[in-house]
């Protein structure tokens, strides 16, 4: 009866941690401030690359430069 007791007692206290890991992670995800500062350089984009130039070139005058 005792161990019976034992491993009944051990299951649920394994569900409750799971449970309450499992609430604070979501509760932490929710309120979570994010401390990464936005930083511009990091999203600037410099224009066309060169895939896009070449699928996009139109007929070229080598009279023009």
């Amino acid at each position: 009866m005792h161990r019976q007791f034992s491993d009944t007692t051990s299951g649920l206290v394994s569900v409750a941690l799971k449970a309450w890991t499992a609430l604070t992670k979501g509760w932490r995800k929710a309120v979570a401030v994010d401390t990464r500062p936005y930083r511009p350089e990091a999203h600037y984009m410099r224009g066309p690359g060169p895939k896009w130039r070449a699928a996009h070139a139109g007929p070229r005058d080598p009279a023009v430069r």
